[in-house]
């Protein structure tokens, strides 16, 4: 069996596709196949596969219903024991990281991650680090970015494939239920493992009221005792909270906002008592 797939999606982003597979051509360790799953694309999309079909080892162009049915027609085709999904104008962050996943996988975890940095093509860069403990609280808030991570292909028929209900959190929903219902082993990799185009449709301002609705309905789907701690996670994590954290670290500032909080509270009305 093949150590790895790496499995990439593409519709129409061709110099987003070119620079993936040259991500990957680069790798020093090539024990890898390499999949492409083409959304039946319009422009030249097609004619870069043709170009470097000698490094590809399967691609399929055709009409899909979505980013998560391109991700499992790939997830079908892989023959890896091990699966991690670069899309199109998504690379990896160097030349090594197959190659340093590789010989991390001697401890056979079901899911290896690392650090992912995020980039826009207008010149967002951010460097997402990843704790080696992962609980609801750290998945809930801030997630893993999907292409840090390398699934053991056994989980999906374990968990099943992925939901394609769902068009933005459906890996959120696969590593929440892979590693706090399944109780999926998982080890992280001390290493950046990807550039993660932060320009797609998960990133875009116009699908953030679907991205928190998606995620609220998952919550409420598989962790239902969990919803309201949750919601109160969330405020806990909020900008205006963490500015109180922030205050809190500053024993003078603390001091004053506590003699002002105490002024503002004499003027708001009562809890009333609840009678047992």
């Amino acid at each position: 069996m093949t150590k790895l797939s790496i499995i990439t999606i593409n519709y129409n982003n061709a110099s987003g596709l070119l620079k993936t597979i040259e991500s990957v051509i680069n790798q020093t360790n090539k024990n890898f196949e390499y999949i492409i799953i083409d959304g039946a694309s319009t422009d030249n999309s097609l004619e870069i596969i043709k170009n470097n079909s000698s490094f590809i080892t399967k691609f399929i162009s055709e009409n899909d219903d979505g980013v998560y049915n391109a991700l499992n027609k790939g997830i079908k085709n892989a023959t890896g024991k091990y699966l991690i999904f670069m899309n199109s104008g998504d690379v990896f962050f160097d030349e090594t990281v197959t190659e340093t996943f590789l010989n991390a996988t001697i401890s056979s975890k079901d899911i290896y991650y690392g650090d992912a940095f995020y980039y826009t093509t207008e010149g967002y860069n951010r460097l997402e680090k990843n704790p080696e403990n992962l609980d609801f609280w750290y998945l809930k808030t801030f997630g893993i970015n999907h292409q840090a991570t390398f699934f053991n292909k056994n989980l999906f028929n374990i968990i099943g494939f992925y939901n394609e209900n769902y068009k933005i959190c459906s890996d959120w929903e696969f590593l929440l239920k892979s590693i706090i219902l399944h109780r999926a082993t998982y080890q992280k990799i001390d290493k950046t493992i990807c550039k993660y185009d932060f320009s797609g449709i998960s990133a875009n301002p116009k699908n953030h009221q679907l991205y928190l609705d998606e995620k609220e309905k998952i919550i409420q789907e598989w962790f239902p005792a969990l919803a309201n701690d949750s919601k109160l996670l969330d405020e806990i994590h909020s900008k205006r909270f963490q500015q109180v954290i922030r205050i809190k670290n500053s024993p003078l500032a603390w001091k004053i906002f506590k003699s002002l909080l105490t002024v503002f509270i004499l003027f708001l009305p009562k809890n009333k008592k609840i009678n047992a």
